[in-house]
Order: C-alpha cells, then structure tokens, then sequence
C-alpha cells in the first residue's frame, strides 16, 4: 500500500488551521501543522513535506519569505507551496506566484477548491471503498 502524502498545513489562525488539517487528513494524506513561519521552516526541512499550504500573513516571518527561505533550501526547493490567503488583490496573487508558489486559494474559499489543488499538486489518488 503506498504511502500517503505528507501536507504541511502554516496558518496563524486555529481555526482556519484546524479546518486545513481536516480537508488534508479526509484525503488521506497525512497531516502536519504550523502556527508561524519559525516553525514550518523547522518543520518543512525535518520532515520534507510532499505538498505546504502557507497563509502568508503570517507574524514576524510572513508567508513571502517563508517561501524565499524554502527555495533557498536545498532540502526544501523542490517542496511544492500553496498560498492560502485572505490577500486577495491582482497584486497580491502576482506577487505569490511570482514568489514561487504553485497555486494560490483565496479565503473563505470552497472546501472542493482546496481539495482539488493538494490532489493535483501532491498526485495522490485515495483509494475509495467500493461497497
């Protein structure tokens, strides 16, 4: 049986937290959070993350250069990162992708939406029961 992805989930805020961790874990991926940048830079080159979900307005190290300090990483470069966020402006999007993420959610937004960017990004299919 193949092992499920391991989604790094980086938001400041619990409860936006806790329902990341919730979407991630009902795929069957396997689960790991962060409330800072400090903490999902440790986290990110520890455990190397199939796939980060990272709010950028984040305290002290925001989101930006959380994913500068990741793609200067050499364990860390290659991890794929999706912007999470209420930033949700022309500019604002511009300025992620061009920071290097893969894909960007703009908050509130649909549960499918999120869904369906960490199923593409980390390639996993869940098996479904077939009863």
């Amino acid at each position: 049986m193949p092992v499920p992805p391991l989604v790094l989930s980086v938001d400041d805020y619990e409860d936006d937290l806790l329902l990341v961790s919730l979407v991630v874990k009902d795929l069957g991926c396997a689960s790991l959070s962060a409330s800072d940048g400090q903490t999902a830079l440790v986290l990110a080159q520890r455990h190397r993350p199939d796939l980060i979900l990272l709010d950028i307005r984040l305290p002290e190290i925001d989101g930006l250069e959380v994913m500068r300090r990741l793609k200067r990483n050499r364990r860390t470069c290659n991890i794929p990162v999706i912007a999470v966020t209420a930033a949700a402006s022309d500019d604002d999007r511009s300025r992620i992708l061009a920071g290097g993420c893969v894909g960007y959610v703009v908050k509130p937004y649909p549960l499918e939406e999120l869904e369906s960017l960490i199923l593409l990004h980390t390639s996993y299919q869940p098996h479904l029961a077939i009863g």
